[in-house]
């Protein structure tokens, strides 16, 4: 094996290395990547399975996890800081907490706070006024290192002292969802929206010109419109209105529900169970009270989790949806062994037919469900309508498909296929990871080569949705994406041709991972189904256009 080639214990070498510094796991995606790239060379035999390795890499995640945990009981929580300034030394003194939010080790002087200019000139303005004069002020201040938060303040001098000056403060977290719930309060467009962000961060107005590729004078003219529907006199007015509203909505207790982002456990509701032979429990969710079957298989990512508008649709057309989990998704149990995976999702969803008794099927999938759903679709028989593929796959040709994937998925792929304890070690060191960095972090991750499909976060509902999805994913571990990235990888060309009802691919044009070009691709060497391109859509195609998606499952049953 030449020197540049990637071995096998490169990869190995780098999950330990994750062990000590969590922050390099994309070091070891980096190291995988290459020995994937090489496999020709490396010395694996496919699709073997090394228990020592996982075992290992367990060991591995467990040591993250504690030390993730340690360090979040360890870190004062950067809010609530107090401190104390002298009028007469100006000597600064603080808690723990104030420690951890400016970075300054106490005492320190004045000077060395890294407060904004005006922050500071109402402090020195306070150290000037008489005692009779003494005034709460609260101010909306700036914290500029050692990195830019914003935060509200309180700057008193106790009446029993007049030499001290106590300055508390508040770190405001400005997050998206807190400001896309003052655009709703405020009644603001999104440019609107976003001029303040501008403002609640202290920026300039030239700044925020910069940043939105705009004049200045349009915003001042966005400013001004702010100005009126806050009813505020002056800019100023709003940040400290807006703070007050981002402190009422952190007091206020947000119920648990499928929308709670930091749960990182898979929403229950909607969802039934059913008894399976050796003591296994399979999953399912219903939506929908029609007479029309439609029986769902979740994508890989994204799980049977659905918007507003298509559930609406659903409903209002008759229909009524039956998502089986896959073994090892969200709560149901795993199959015997890996080798058994794809088998016992058709007897899965063989027994979720029979006890709801349904007949006259269609078979609706989205993304890497699709094998799973010709494998069910011929099982079904007499009793399958029709199919519907949303956003689906196609059986993968590695020399033809892979290299146009984006990094992620490619290595996804060639780790399902030829290395699964690889496979399993990536996803056992990246769950406790992408925990602790939250699951935005992870999908702005997963869909960086995506500009529509990054942007389609900034919907609070498509993010909760697509996060459930996640949790589903991993709700057991890493044991869903060991086994159905292998179902996703092998060759099920023969499950497609066995099939002969009516088809309806409906694809967006702008999918980052099954590229419309594949699909197009492959239909026109398999006459027969039937393409719907949805422009400007990506991969969350489901979630944004959720009611035209689920009128052309309505209408395909009339196909």
């Amino acid at each position: 094996m030449g020197e540049s080639e990637t071995d096998y214990r490169d990869v190995v070498g780098a999950a330990i290395d994750v062990s000590a510094e969590p922050a390099r796991f994309e070091d070891l995606l980096d190291v995988a990547t290459a020995f994937f790239s090489e496999r020709q060379n490396a010395k694996l035999i496919d699709g073997e399975t090394d228990p020592v390795l996982e075992r290992r890499s367990l060991q591995i995640a467990r040591l993250i996890e504690d030390d993730l945990l340690q360090k979040r009981q360890l870190d004062p929580q950067p809010f609530h800081a107090q401190l104390q300034i002298d009028q007469r030394t100006l000597k600064v003194t603080g808690n723990p907490a104030a420690q951890a939010l400016t970075g300054c080790q106490f005492p320190c002087s004045l000077e060395e706070l890294p407060i904004d200019r005006d922050t500071r000139s109402v402090l020195r303005s306070s150290f000037l006024s008489a005692t009779a004069d003494i005034k709460d002020k609260i101010v909306l201040t700036t914290i500029e290192e050692p990195q830019v938060r914003s935060c509200l303040a309180l700057i008193q001098r106790p009446v029993d002292s007049d030499n001290m000056i106590t300055l508390s403060i508040s770190y405001i977290e400005w997050s998206d969802e807190l400001l896309h719930r003052l655009k709703d309060a405020f009644g603001l467009t999104q440019s609107e929206a976003e001029v303040l962000a501008g403002h609640l961060q202290h920026k300039a107005r030239k700044d925020i010109a910069d940043e939105r590729g705009t004049t200045e004078e349009t915003v001042k003219a966005q400013s001004k419109a702010i100005l009126k529907k806050t009813g505020s006199r002056r800019m100023t007015d709003v940040v400290q209105l807006s703070a007050s509203i981002a402190y009422l909505l952190q007091a206020y207790p947000q119920p648990k529900s499928p929308e709670d982002l930091d749960s990182w456990h898979t929403p229950r509701a909607r969802m039934n169970t059913l008894p399976r032979p050796d003591g296994r429990e399979l999953a399912y969710y219903r939506y929908g009270s029609g007479d029309a079957a439609i029986l769902y298989i979740h994508g890989f990512v994204q799980g049977p989790f659905f918007s507003r508008a298509f559930l609406d649709r659903i409903q209002r057309e008759g229909l009524s949806l039956y998502c089986p989990s896959r073994p090892s998704f969200g709560y149901t149990s795993p199959s015997s062994d890996r080798g058994s995976h794809n088998g016992t999702v058709v007897s899965d969803a063989l027994a979720l037919v029979a006890a709801e008794q349904l007949t006259d099927i269609t078979v609706v999938t989205h993304q890497g469900g699709v094998s799973h759903a010709f494998r069910i679709a011929a099982a079904l028989g007499s009793n399958l309508r029709n199919m519907v593929m949303i956003d689906a796959g196609i059986p993968i040709d590695e020399s033809r498909h892979l290299e146009k994937m984006d990094r992620l998925t490619r290595l996804a792929g060639a780790a399902s296929k030829h290395a699964p304890s690889v496979m399993a070690m990536m996803m056992n060191l990246g769950i406790p990871i992408y925990k602790k960095r939250g699951i935005k972090a992870f999908l702005e991750d997963y869909l960086k080569a995506s500009p529509l499909d990054l942007a389609a976060l900034e919907d609070p509902e498509t993010l909760a949705l697509f996060a459930a999805g996640c949790f589903h994913n991993v709700q057991q571990g890493s044991e869903a994406w060991v086994r159905d990235g292998a179902a996703a990888m092998a060759n099920w060309l023969e499950d497609f041709n066995s099939v002969s009802c009516k088809q309806l691919w409906i694809h967006p044009d702008q999918c980052p991972i099954m590229q419309l070009e594949f699909v197009e691709e492959f239909l026109k060497d398999n006459p027969g189904p039937a393409l719907t391109i949805i422009e400007n859509a990506g991969l969350n195609v489901l979630y944004q256009e959720g009611g035209q998606i689920a009128a052309s499952i309505a209408d395909s049953r009339q196909m």
